[in-house]
């Protein structure tokens, strides 16, 4: 009985533990997002991923849709621009950038999506600054499936 008494103190203990872990990971997290806000990023190194990941895409693409050419984006200095407005956080992330940069869109049905998606995060930034303990990291409360 004492051991049983012993191993689940010892469990208890861990679960304790590792949720505190967890919390300060997601805290640290939360904090360097926020120093970074509205700051200029000087990575060059994922621009310069995006860019191989985007010619090496390009030979499989199946659709075919306007893309800037290299002359074009040179001439307008969009390296810069996206330096200036990236704040994404993963490679994938700087790839899908540079790729909606690359291939602008006129149709207006998909600028609309877009534009919903973007003030959908909006909103979940929005509700997760309110309620910041009713909110999973990760986690649409909403229950808004992205696609």
């Amino acid at each position: 009985m004492m051991n049983l008494l012993v191993l689940s103190g010892i469990i208890m203990c861990a679960l304790v533990v590792s949720l505190f872990g967890r919390q300060r990971k997601l805290s640290k997290k939360l904090k360097s997002l926020r120093n970074a806000w509205g700051k200029i990023r000087t990575n060059p190194s994922d621009i310069e991923s995006a860019k191989i990941f985007f010619e090496l895409n390009k030979l499989d693409s199946i659709v075919p849709s306007y893309c800037l050419d290299e002359a074009t984006w040179h001439d307008l200095d969009f390296d810069e621009i996206t330096s200036l407005i990236d704040r994404t956080t993963t490679p994938v992330g700087a790839q899908h950038l540079f790729y909606l940069l690359r291939h602008p869109v006129l149709k207006k049905e998909i600028l609309e999506d877009r534009e919903e998606l973007i003030n959908h995060c909006e909103a979940l930034v929005s509700i997760a600054s309110r309620h910041r303990p009713s909110v999973h990291f990760g986690r649409d409360v909403s229950g808004h499936e992205f696609s």
